[in-house]
């Protein structure tokens, strides 16, 4: 499966928000173990499937969601393209963040 997204992909990078919501109240995933693993599922989800495919990631902070928590844009690349990650990701800080005029 590695090889076959990496194929797909090819030199491009991949975005996606890091998690796909903002973190939840705890009280009601303390008070119920049904909602606290779907929840869980769902925050691992993102960065998960780069894990799955040993790929690398960086998060960049872009904004905040619901109750001003934070949000961020995750730039995931397949394994050994750390370097050209890392580069890109420096480039693009402070448009993602809106810092650019």
């Amino acid at each position: 499966m590695t090889a076959a997204t990496e194929a797909q992909i090819g030199n491009r990078f991949v975005a996606f928000p890091s998690v796909a919501h903002v973190a939840p109240p705890i009280a009601p995933l303390k008070a119920d173990d049904d909602l606290f693993f779907a929840t869980n599922g769902k925050t691992l989800r993102n960065t998960g499937f780069g894990n799955f495919l040993d790929w690398c990631g960086v998060s960049i902070p872009c904004g905040t969601g619901e109750a001003a928590m934070p949000v961020g844009f995750l730039l995931s690349a397949p394994a050994g393209k750390d370097e050209s990650l890392l580069t890109a990701s420096l480039g693009l800080e402070e448009t993602v963040r809106g810092q650019y005029a």
